[in-house]
């Protein structure tokens, strides 16, 4: 069953299935409606990526590669970001290390790592490494179900 907040008439009303106490369904239909696009349409939300820890390199505890093989690197990722959100995208991954284009043998390749991989941190000129224990927590949004079990309105 979806739930999410309504307003109607400026008093917001958490409404599971059709509303039926609401005396004006109109107003209500047509927020049901407007919702059901506004979350259709709105992309994923991803929690947002940890600091970039310039020119450090998370040497060791790289994650194996899917299929196994030796390369322990995504080729043509072309943002600390992007590696990001291969990691936030990866069961296990705890952290991440990006090389720029600086780097000359593997430039804009992504290491996914263990989360023990912060403590094998050193300087690297052009790799840039997150930790994702220091990504900051996303955002409560409108309709998100809190832990309580309350809807934020």
């Amino acid at each position: 069953m979806t739930r999410f907040a309504v307003s109607v008439t400026g008093l917001f009303l958490l409404c599971v299935g059709a509303c039926a106490h609401v005396t004006d369904l109109d107003h209500v239909q047509a927020a049901f409606i407007e919702e059901a696009r506004r979350q259709k349409h709105q992309k994923p939300h991803r929690p947002k990526c940890p600091p970039m820890l310039r020119d450090i390199d998370f040497k060791h505890y790289d994650m194996p590669m899917p299929g196994g093989g030796k390369t322990h690197a995504y080729a043509d990722v072309r943002s600390y970001k992007d590696c990001c959100h291969l990691c936030q995208g990866t069961e296990g991954c705890g952290a991440f290390t990006w090389h720029d284009w600086t780097m000359i043998w593997s430039p804009h390749h992504c290491y996914l790592k263990t989360s023990e991989a912060p403590s094998g941190a050193h300087h690297r000129d052009g790799c840039h490494s997150g930790d994702m224990r220091e990504s900051p927590e996303p955002p409560v949004e409108f309709g998100d179900n809190v832990a309580s079990g309350e809807w934020v309105v």
